[in-house]
């Protein structure tokens, strides 16, 4: 469907984008000038993090990672369709092994947890999955956190789950936010967001639709989240202050649903986001991968999709060559490919293990 790979790679690509514009403002701390914005639209590498021209960052080489667990584990399968969580947890310990020039407390805290254990093991120790070992710590350690680390990451899912209900988008996007930001707010802003991404891959252009069937599944999974407030503030053009609480999803997530509505720009959309300071490149990529998904791939400037594709890591940060994006096309093409119709469901309970006579080993 060619409709579906437009908007599927202008999900991915869009995040993608703001991720390596938004690096150059990261950390500064400050409201950026307008030639820093400017500057920063250009993808033009530098700041503090001292990155290549159209290099990402941590937010999108989880991404790929994401990216690579779901088409692992989905090639892996022989039986009945899963979320495979433990190839997702597998390929994102073995990110922060690589290791990252940058990574977000929340994500560290859950992902040191197993960072001892094997990479060519199945299970991290025994009867002890990798999704299971990053869920626990994550719900010891990270319960409180309300940080866009797993948000900024989901792209790869919206590809993945573009055939699946709307319910089972969001317990995807659920359970991929347990395994590092297990509180409620976090783990629906993901699920939500991801409903909103595949509703625009299937159904180019709705908007309506896209934001309604997120605020349904929010609805039902509990009427008095706050992310339903978020819905509303976009609604009514009232944005958060990114430079307080800088990490805090609500800015990203407000900000995405905003310009969506009012079919913003892409380019437009990311200046305003940058303009906003506050951590640039985290907020850009998550409205980057929802105006992407609106407006397609073909749509997207084509000389920042370039710099991407070419980027040459050597000249910034070097990394290996599965954290960049290269073949970041044919990674999006393949999980739109290996996209399931229907997947099984397996609710993990706070505080209980898997049960694993239910649960195939992913």
């Amino acid at each position: 469907d060619t409709d579906v790979l437009e908007f599927g790679l202008g999900c991915l690509f869009g995040a993608f984008i703001g991720d390596a514009m938004g690096v150059y403002l990261e950390g500064r701390g400050d409201t950026p000038s307008c030639i820093d914005v400017l500057r920063a639209a250009d993808m033009t590498g530098g700041g503090i993090l001292a990155v290549a021209p159209g290099q990402i960052t941590d937010d999108s080489e989880m991404a790929l990672s994401l990216a690579r667990g779901l088409i692992h584990g989905t090639n892996d399968q022989s039986d009945a369709t899963v979320i495979p969580l433990s190839h997702i947890a597998r390929e994102y310990v073995r990110w922060y092994r690589s290791p990252p020039f940058d990574v977000g407390n929340t994500c560290k805290a859950a992902l040191k947890s197993a960072d001892k254990y094997p990479m060519t093991a199945t299970e991290c120790k025994p009867k002890k999955l990798w999704a299971d070992c990053l869920r626990n710590t994550s719900q010891r350690e990270n319960v409180d956190s309300k940080s866009n680390g797993s948000l900024m990451r989901c792209t790869p899912l919206a590809l993945w789950c573009h055939k699946l209900s709307p319910d089972q988008q969001g317990y995807c996007g659920f359970q991929d936010s347990l395994m590092t930001h297990p509180n409620e707010t976090t783990c629906i802003a993901e699920g939500s967001y991801l409903i909103t991404c595949a509703h625009l891959i299937t159904h180019p252009k709705d908007v309506e639709g896209a934001i309604l069937a997120a605020k349904t599944w929010i609805e039902r999974k509990n009427r008095e989240s706050e992310v339903l407030e978020w819905l509303i503030d976009a609604e009514n053009q009232k944005l958060s202050f990114a430079l307080h609480n800088i990490g805090y999803c609500k800015h990203a997530y407000v900000r995405a649903y905003y310009h969506l509505s009012q079919r913003s720009d892409f380019m437009e959309s990311m200046k305003e986001t940058l303009a906003a300071g506050g951590d640039t490149d985290t907020n850009a990529a998550i409205v980057g991968g929802m105006m992407g998904a609106f407006h397609g791939y073909n749509s997207l400037p084509q000389n920042l999709v370039e710099k991407l594709i070419n980027c040459d890591t050597a000249k910034g940060r070097p990394r290996p060559d599965i954290f960049r994006t290269t073949n970041a096309k044919e990674t999006g093409t393949e999980l739109l490919r290996l996209a399931p119709s229907c997947i099984q469901e397996f609710q993990w309970k706070v505080g209980q293990p898997l049960d694993f006579s239910k649960y195939r080993k992913a």
